[in-house]
């Protein structure tokens, strides 16, 4: 199979839609609109956005009518067996950029069975198949260009905005060892709701939504994307596991997992990481930005930036855990206390 090549790459590249991110993007927001009927991508959320999501929405909707019955059959079959776009994407993230459908469809249809329950692969490729021909070619080859556009518009001023390059500023900021002799790339999607965020052949790859218009927003999505990495380093050990489970005494943030949290990110764990994540990366807008959020995006993230805040963060080795842990905790117990008869 071919693979993309990494000379290819500047140190730092701001790139427009590609079809091996863009079908596979497309196709899980339809299958969460309209099959799933996810609250994170309803279609009002997605009107939200402003006129790219409405527009957005409005050819999601087309789009599932043109599947047909055997298309839309494919979906719930495929549903059964709740795969994640992540997983596909990783790996798609290895083709090079110009991979055509047929291409796309293959190398998902490689990837191992068991990575996901059930017979997932047929009603996969033919969903897709389907999708690809019957409404997202003829929306991709409209659509792309004009993302391309404002892709390359942002790229011309980022170096300005972050000289010292966004993994060496994570890196200082956090107090946690980074490769920061990676090259980054920023892949445009047609999405204005979720990012996701790669390595491959040595590359950190952070897909952004096409309503970003500034540095500042693409930086903002990779402190997250690229935030992961970071939380690896401990999000394992017994202590943040045990402090994260104390965590379970807000009800409400319990229930916010069952309903999205859990088919999304797994673990318990992985939900907490999720929400502390996202403040982190609050936190970094405000390093280098001078931007505080204007609320939060799950129920425990902005409160995380604010408690950095409060806290006076300073990086060192073991900071950035202690505070997650230590915030945790007091969250748990203002939790039990509001619980309390």
């Amino acid at each position: 199979p071919r693979r993309l090549d990494p000379g290819s790459f500047a140190a730092l590249e701001v790139r427009g839609p590609v079809l091996k991110f863009e079908l596979v993007t497309a196709f899980f927001d339809l299958v969460d609109m309209k099959e799933r009927k996810s609250a994170w991508r309803s279609p009002e959320k997605l009107r939200r956005a402003g006129p790219e999501g409405a527009a957005y929405a409005d050819f999601l909707d087309g789009a599932w009518e043109a599947l047909g019955p055997d298309g839309r059959a494919a979906v719930a079959t495929l549903s059964k067996s709740s795969p994640h776009p992540w997983r596909l994407l990783d790996t798609l993230a290895r083709l090079p950029d110009d991979a055509e459908a047929a291409e796309i469809i293959a190398a998902l249809k490689a990837l191992p069975t068991g990575i996901f329950a059930g017979g997932w692969k047929a009603p996969l490729a033919f969903a897709l198949d389907k999708f690809y021909a019957g409404s997202f070619r003829e929306y991709y080859a409209r659509e792309a260009p004009l993302v391309a556009a404002e892709a390359r518009r942002v790229g011309e001023t980022m170096s300005a905005g972050l000289p010292e390059g966004v993994l060496a500023f994570m890196a200082e900021e956090a107090g946690v060892p980074l490769d920061r002799n990676r090259k980054v790339a920023f892949y445009y999607t047609f999405q204005v709701i979720g990012a996701f965020g790669f390595e491959a052949e040595g590359i950190k790859i952070s897909t952004v939504q096409r309503t970003s218009r500034s540095p500042e927003d693409l930086y903002g999505t990779a402190f997250h994307e690229f935030g992961h990495e970071v939380f690896r380093t401990f999000q394992g050990k017994a202590a943040f596991v045990a402090a994260a489970d104390k965590l379970k005494a807000d009800k409400r943030f319990l229930e916010d997992y069952e309903s999205t949290g859990r088919a999304n990110y797994g673990s318990w764990a992985n939900w907490c990481v999720e929400n502390l994540v996202n403040g982190f990366s609050y936190w970094l807008g405000y390093r280098k930005f001078g931007a505080e959020p204007e609320g939060g995006n799950y129920r425990h993230d902005a409160a995380f930036f604010a408690f950095l805040k409060e806290k006076g963060f300073a990086p060192s080795p073991g900071a950035l855990e202690k505070s997650c842990i230590d915030f945790l905790e007091a969250s748990a117990a203002k939790a039990g206390a509001r619980a309390a008869p």
